[in-house]
């Protein structure tokens, strides 16, 4: 088990640096990364979109590539904290990384209360969405050992007397 906590934040950079690497590819290759997304919403494709309006389907590709960018920062954010506060064991670290599963969850959630055209297939994006929250979940319950404070290393020793509370000692 412990082998598979030291490996937990090894895990969560992966599963971040996934994220950014599907933010990427929106960027670079637009609405066009994810074809099944429009059928889904729109019961549509996108050259029938793009048919109809060559102004909507621009917007729509905009729209995507900018999510993108936001996807791509997000999950370089994520892996930098996995990779550098993570590793070193920093409580702070653990709350933010959270984040993860957290999104991935969101992102289902509001694609399902969007609601989809009947009888077209959800979208492929989707898919990922649970496995993702369910391994950074994981991961992060597995090695929340590591995070936990004991009572006494909670506080700081104070450092000069200004920073002692009453009736703590300074050496």
């Amino acid at each position: 088990m412990t082998a598979i906590r030291r490996a937990a934040w090894i895990v969560l950079a992966g599963l971040s640096a996934l994220f950014a690497l599907f933010g990427l590819a929106d960027l670079l290759i637009g609405v066009k990364f994810d074809e099944t997304m429009a059928p889904a919403i729109t019961g549509l494709t996108l050259a029938e979109i793009e048919a109809q309006s060559a102004a909507a389907y621009r917007l729509i590709d905009h729209g995507a590539r900018g999510g993108g960018i936001t996807l791509m920062a997000m999950g370089l954010a994520l892996t930098t904290v996995a990779l550098v506060a993570c590793r070193s064991g920093q409580r702070w670290a653990w709350w933010t990384t959270w984040l993860l599963p957290g999104w991935a969850l969101a992102v289902l959630g509001f694609n399902l209360a969007v609601g989809f055209v009947a009888g077209e297939a959800p979208p492929q994006a989707l898919a990922s969405a649970p496995p993702i929250a369910a391994i950074a979940a994981v991961a992060l319950l597995v090695d929340v050992p590591r995070f936990r404070r004991s009572p006494r290393s909670s506080r700081r020793s104070p450092q000069t007397k200004a920073d002692a509370e009453p009736g703590q000692d300074v050496a």
